[in-house]
This record gives C-alpha cells, sequence and structure tokens, in this order.
C-alpha cells in the first residue's frame, strides 16, 4: 500500500470533498432554518429512514462493482453492467415501502406522502444507479472521476433547494420537488459523461442472476444493517419523543457528517487497495507492516484529529443554526467521540469484504443494529436526543472491537 499513492488520491478525493461539504452545508442551513426544528425533524425523519432503505435499492452491486474491477473480474463486471436496470425497479421497491415507514414515524400526515416520494428520488433513486458507476471507477482507482460523480449530486441537489428557496418556497413539498428535479439531472449528467468503459459488450452476457446476487447480497445487507444502525437514532426518537428531538439530533448528526469528509476520503482511498491485496497472495514482506494494519493506523489518527477538531468547533452550531438549535452542541460533541471506532469498524469491515467473508461484517453489524434497538430506545426515553448520541457513540465502539477482532482470522489466508 503505497503512502505516496494514498496520499495523492485522497487529496484528489478531498478536493472534491471540500465541494461537497460547501453544498451540503448550505444546503442544510437553508432547509434547518426554512423548515424550523420541527418541520426539519420530519424531513430528517423520511431521509432518515430512506439512508438506512438504501442499501437494498443498490442490491449491493456498488461494492461488488468496487470489488470486480480492483481485483480485475472483468466476467464479473460485465455481469454487473448487465444487470443495473434493475435497479431502477428495485429502487422503486424500497422507495414505496420507506414512504409507509415514514409515514407511521411522523404520525400518519397523509399530506407528506408526495413529499416523501419527491425527497425519495434524490435520496434513493438516483444513488442506486450512479453508486455502480462510482464503485467502478474506484476500483479502478480513478478517483477524479469517482469523485466528479459525488459532487455533480451533490451541487444538484443544493442547486435545487436554493432554487427553492429563492422563488419563496419554505415546505416540504416545494422543497421535495427541487430535489426531485435535481435527482433527475444527476442521472442525466452520469449517463451522458460519467459511465464507466470497459465493462460493455455488443450484446449481453447471459449472467447467472443466482450467482451474482449471492455476492453483492452480503455488501447490500452489510450496508443495509450499517445505514439502519446510523439512522436508528432518529427512527426510534422520532417513536419515542417526537420531531422537534429528531431536528436536535439531526442537526448534530449532520454537522458532523459534513465535518467527517476528510476521514472518508482517506478511507475511500485505502478500500480498493485493501481489495486489491486481499485478493492477490496477501504475502507481505517482512519489513513493512500489513496493510490491514497501516490502514488501520491511519485511519484511527485520522479520526482522532478530526473528533479532537470536532470537539472544539461544536460550540459554533448555534451560530450557524440559530439559538434553537444550541441543545445540539452537546449531542455532537458525544457524536464526535464516535469517529475512531467509525474508522476502525469501516477499515477492518473492508478487509473482511476484500477476503471474501463479507457474511461476517453483515452479521456483526446486524448483532450491533438489534442490540441497538432496546438500548438506544431506552437512552431516548430517559436521556432524549443526548441520550440517543450516547448510546450510538458506545454501540459504535462495540462494533469496531467486534469487527476488528474477526479480522484478525483472516489476515493472511
Amino acid at each position: 500500500m503505497s503512502r505516496r499513492g494514498l496520499a495523492a488520491d485522497a487529496l484528489i478525493t478531498q478536493t472534491g470533498r471540500v465541494l461537497q461539504i460547501a453544498f451540503g452545508i448550505a444546503a442544510f442551513v437553508v432547509l434547518a432554518r426554512a423548515l424550523g426544528v420541527r418541520e426539519f425533524g420530519a424531513f430528517s425523519t423520511i431521509v432518515a429512514v430512506q439512508t438506512a432503505c438504501y442499501a437494498a435499492a443498490d442490491l449491493g452491486l456498488g461494492q461488488l462493482a468496487l470489488r470486480a474491477i480492483a481485483q480485475q473480474d472483468s466476467e464479473q463486471a460485465a455481469a454487473i453492467r448487465a444487470v443495473t436496470p434493475w435497479l431502477y425497479a428495485s429502487s422503486s421497491v424500497v422507495l414505496g415501502l420507506s414512504c409507509v415507514l415514514s409515514l407511521l414515524l411522523v404520525g400518519g400526515d397523509t399530506s407528506r406522502i408526495v413529499p416523501c416520494l419527491l425527497v425519495g428520488a434524490s435520496y434513493i433513486h438516483a444513488p442506486a444507479r450512479i453508486g455502480v458507476e462510482r464503485g467502478f471507477w474506484l476500483g479502478a482507482l480513478q478517483f477524479g472521476r469517482a469523485t466528479l460523480i459525488d459532487v455533480v449530486a451533490a451541487g444538484l441537489r443544493a442547486a435545487g433547494i436554493a432554487v427553492v428557496w429563492v422563488i419563496g418556497g419554505s415546505s416540504l413539498l416545494s422543497f421535495g420537488s427541487g430535489l426531485a428535479v435535481s435527482a433527475v439531472l444527476t442521472l442525466l449528467v452520469v449517463r451522458t459523461w460519467l459511465i464507466y468503459p470497459g465493462t460493455e459488450t455488443e450484446t449481453l452476457p447471459r449472467v447467472n442472476m443466482k450467482v451474482l446476487f449471492k455476492e453483492s447480497a452480503p455488501f447490500a445487507l452489510s450496508s443495509l444493517t450499517w445505514n439502519n444502525f446510523t439512522e436508528l437514532p432518529k427512527i426510534l426518537l422520532a417513536l419515542t419523543t417526537g420531531p422537534a428531538a429528531v431536528g436536535l439530533y439531526a442537526a448534530g448528526a449532520r454537522f458532523l457528517t459534513a465535518a467527517v469528509v476528510p476521514l472518508q476520503s482517506l478511507l475511500l482511498a485505502i478500500t480498493p487497495r485493501l481489495f486489491a491485496f486481499a485478493g492477490g497472495d496477501r504475502k507481505t514482506p517482512d519489513t513493512a507492516a500489513h496493510p490491514l494494519l497501516t490502514a488501520i493506523g491511519l485511519g484511527t489518527l485520522a479520526s482522532s484529529a478530526l473528533a479532537a477538531a470536532v470537539l472544539g468547533l461544536a460550540a459554533f452550531l448555534p451560530a450557524l443554526l440559530g439559538e434553537e438549535y444550541r441543545p445540539a452542541v452537546p449531542i455532537l460533541r458525544v457524536l464526535a467521540l464516535s469517529l475512531p471506532f467509525f474508522a476502525l469498524a469501516f477499515v477492518a469491515g473492508d478487509w473482511l469484504g476484500g477476503v471474501g467473508q463479507q457474511r461476517v461484517r453483515f452479521l456483526l453489524t446486524l448483532m450491533t443494529a438489534l442490540l441497538g434497538v432496546p438500548v438506544l430506545t431506552v437512552a431516548s426515553r430517559v436521556a432524549g436526543s443526548y441520550g440517543a448520541a450516547l448510546g450510538y457513540t458506545s454501540l459504535t465502539a462495540l462494533l469496531a472491537v467486534a469487527t476488528a477482532i474477526a479480522s484478525r482470522r483472516y489476515l493472511h489466508r
């Protein structure tokens, strides 16, 4: 694992991520201010459910595409390309189910059905399709193209929200409309200019669907359980405390997501290299550290430094969003402590996926998510949004340790 190459790719990704941060924060601030705590809480609940369900729409093909290209499996890459039309159908089914669940969580208000469907175009439909192209580019270490896809999606999403705000929109329906238009434009841009070459043939290959989805399913299930675990605090807060609590938690969590971009850039640069090494003979020179241990060390250093920065900067959150969001400051600080554990779980989990043990990763994440239901329910009832943040950080630490222990079994096999 060349540190120079890793640094170069992380820098490329980070450059794009800076733009994503700008777009994301701008959209986040407009939505939080225009909708207010309660409506922003309802919006955050809808997005939380859709984000949790997204992996099922993706069918795991994004991560499988990354691994196929990284390990030079051209036959599997062609098969993935042949079944991408399925993503439109699968994402439509997932969107319908997510809207039903969202309506239950926001009080069954049928006026939110259309906004939910519109928001889903941006958070489920478009990501499911463009995620495959992004996976192909990442597997080929073409971080510029992969990052451009992310920037296009973030930029058009922010533009859609900005246009609605400028013309005076201030409801979930109006902002949902802007997000739906941005999703359509994102798909058009990616399909026109950012399709990964070399995976298309004149005639589509005969695909053994059973074999392909047997490979992709563990990736989809792992992402699905991870997304559900990540969004579980918001969902349980909606059930136990109400939309205002969701809005406060979402404010802290969204700010953390924007701040964590440098860490994500590093981890994205690490993943295809781990997959490539895991798919080879896995012999490490005696003078070099194992790539997994190197990756864990780099991830721990970067995430710890970032956590320290967030702890200090959290006090400025009310100045950005307004005084009604001041209770989100301690929530953000508790969530910041989860970053080193997130990095460890991510790197060790990617190693398991690279060596063909994605099922182990899925089971560990599933058990943590299941444990999270009673833990976060009690924490939310006892201490509201702060309790949910504390519970989430504790569970992330548990998952990280368990995944790291499991990955040790497959260092040299």
